[in-house]
């Protein structure tokens, strides 16, 4: 995805962390909000920005604003937000209301405190995070030639039928944002010590693709997870490179098609079967993994692919049993709500500071779920959730006083409506 934008992997990775910025707050930021070009190309050393970037870069600024640019330390420098300006064509319309949801959804799940330094920390944190995130087969491999970041998606060892039951769909979200806000860090690790605007390069493996990687309701979560990405992680690939292409290829690149950028689009190459001597003399045959015929050596991991993520059948004890799980509810338990189509229903808890807000679920179709604190700060970012194989639970620690709201949201729905059974507790 973004660096994965096709794919099924959560990889669609990139960085993140409150010191993201090796300047402090007050020195890139200047007193009304906006950060100088002199301040900006002194720091970042970016002299491939022109004057009419840089400008525009400054406007837009202006029109973030100093707060938000504030809480958003991830994407505050001028190459970011170049990549927003290149990947929305300049337009402040649709640039303002997907970077505040930018920042406000890695706001609320914390990742702005992650913390890495190359590619094995990248992969090894996603697996730490999610032991599921091992069988979401791909990785970062390290930099190329060109400066550009390398990271494989091996769609073929992936295995949705049996992954759809290991773990609930939101799971599978904050992996993958997870998986690109450590990519986008290492990116700015990377310019910040080159003083030049670096991506990602994708090689995408599609050996072992087949007609059940097409399973309906994988495909569909895995749709709206492409979509958000983007939404989040603009313009951060540079090149997809596919091999090992299969028929039914076509089929699955239909699918998809309708919802990546024309831009995206244009950044797909579809290697024949002298990939290797393409990949090598693209990339340069030092910094590939032997796997593809480089001479890179791992640093960690396999002798062939390093820590990159093979992916594989997950284990049966994987598989959700509401009989091991201490956080299941029986239905018994559970309280019914229908939400209509093009409507939302709310729930209010009161809850003190430290205390633990709890949810179980099910649901009778897709459904939006967020949480927030005073009807103001999101505590749990609206995700777009099924349970048709595993219920969805998850909580949030109060960190202040208030009010807290879940919302079960269906405006998206024209027609059904859908029926909600859930359990919800403070603890």
């Amino acid at each position: 995805m973004l660096t994965h934008e096709l794919q099924w992997n959560p990889e669609l990775v990139v960085a993140a962390s409150e010191d993201i910025d090796k300047l402090s707050l007050d020195s890139a930021l200047s007193s009304d909000g906006n950060t100088s070009s002199s301040e900006i190309s002194e720091a970042y050393n970016e002299p491939e920005l022109s004057i009419e970037q840089l400008e525009k870069i400054k406007n837009l600024r202006k029109e973030i604003g100093k707060d938000l640019l504030a809480r958003t330390p991830l994407m505050n420098d001028d190459f970011s937000l170049h990549r927003w300006i290149c990947g929305w064509d300049n337009k402040t319309a649709e640039i303002l209301p997907r970077y505040k949801q930018m920042s406000e959804i890695i706001n609320a799940l914390g990742f702005n405190n992650f913390d890495i330094n190359d590619e094995d920390d990248v992969n090894t944190t996603v697996v730490k995070y999610n032991r599921l995130a091992q069988f979401f087969a791909g990785g970062v491999m390290g930099f190329d030639n060109d400066g550009d970041l390398i990271t494989c998606s091996f769609l073929g060892n992936v295995r949705p039928r049996t992954l759809v039951k290991c773990g609930s769909t939101h799971q599978v979200f904050k992996m993958a944002i997870l998986d690109a806000v450590l990519i986008w860090k290492l990116l700015k690790k990377r310019e910040q010590k080159t003083g030049k605007k670096a991506g990602c390069k994708i090689i995408m493996d599609l050996s072992g693709f087949g007609m059940e990687h097409l399973f309906a309701p994988t495909v569909k979560i895995y749709l709206n997870l492409i979509k958000l990405l983007q939404d989040m992680f603009p313009e951060i690939t540079n090149k997809i490179y596919v091999i090992n292409s299969p028929t039914v290829f076509t089929t699955a690149f239909a699918l998809i098609k309708p919802i990546l950028s024309e831009k995206t689009k244009a950044k797909i190459e579809i290697l024949g079967s002298n990939y290797q001597e393409m990949l090598l003399n693209e990339l340069g045959a030092d910094n590939v993994y032997p796997l593809y015929g480089g001479t890179k050596k791992p640093v960690k991991g396999s002798l062939e692919t390093g820590t990159l993520r093979m992916g594989g059948v997950p284990q049966k004890e994987l598989i959700y049993d509401p009989h091991y799980c201490p956080e299941h509810v029986e239905d018994a338990q559970l309280t019914k709500i229908n939400v209509p189509a093009r409507s939302k229903k709310s729930l209010d808890f009161k809850c003190k500071k430290g205390q633990t807000l709890k949810w179980f679920f099910k649901t009778s179709g897709d459904i939006d779920l967020s949480v927030y604190q005073d009807n103001q700060v999101l505590c749990m970012p609206k995700f777009r959730l099924n349970t048709e194989f595993v219920p969805e639970f998850d909580q949030v620690v109060c960190q202040t006083t208030g009010t807290y709201t879940i919302v079960f949201d269906n405006s998206f729905s024209t027609f059904f409506s859908k029926d909600v059974r859930y359990h919800v507790k403070v603890v």
